[in-house]
């Protein structure tokens, strides 16, 4: 239970593509691994300060590789979507899918503690559960045959996110820098032990 609660936590902060809160409302800044850890007793909490140290030093990260400015021009306006998109593609088949999967079919209390609607929270969960199932592409592909939109993207920029996604995919500098991504998160998380925190 206590890790289907973490789970819930790390992906709740993004509700916010519902419209439902605000960024502000989910991703606090300036967060440490010490904030995380102080919150050993309630793992939503844990996960849901986890997603915004994690993004915060994702995109310190994606700035020192000047990523954004390897990406095209066409997907400009959603450039940060995009990335991520992308860089789940790249990561997918290494996800515990079935786990996620199964965290997602309950709600967790402390969601509700959002002033959240619980019919929000049941689509938000529907949604991740989709999206988790099969790689991006294929959402991507899925979504630009039905004519549907993602998100906050358009119809029309998924039409063309669903084939620059799979070519990207193979791109020898996109991956090289997800690699070092994942290495660099591997050596913060072993950086430090909570168990040696007050």
């Amino acid at each position: 239970m206590q890790k289907q609660a973490f789970i819930k936590g790390t992906l709740f902060p993004d509700i916010r593509y519902l419209g439902v809160l605000k960024r502000e409302d989910t991703h606090e800044k300036n967060l440490t691994k010490q904030d995380i850890c102080k919150q050993k007793e309630n793992p939503f909490e844990a996960g849901r300060k986890l997603h915004g140290w994690v993004d915060e030093l994702r995109e310190k990260f994606a700035e020192e590789w000047k990523i954004y400015e390897r990406l095209p021009k066409s997907v400009y306006t959603h450039r940060a979507t995009f990335l991520k998109v992308l860089e789940d593609e790249i990561i997918w088949s290494k996800l515990d899918v079935s786990s996620i999967i199964e965290a997602l079919r309950s709600i967790e209390s402390e969601e509700e503690k959002f002033k959240v609607k619980v019919s929000a929270l049941k689509q938000w969960h529907s949604l991740l559960s989709g999206y988790f199932k099969t790689p991006p592409a294929q959402t991507l592909s899925t979504l630009s045959q039905d004519e549907k939109g993602f998100f906050s993207i358009p119809k029309e920029e998924v039409a063309q996110w669903s084939k620059l996604i799979p070519e990207f995919k193979g791109n020898k500098e996109i991956r090289h820098y997800v690699s070092d991504l994942l290495i660099y998160f591997d050596e913060i998380f072993a950086s430090e032990n909570c168990k040696e925190m007050s």
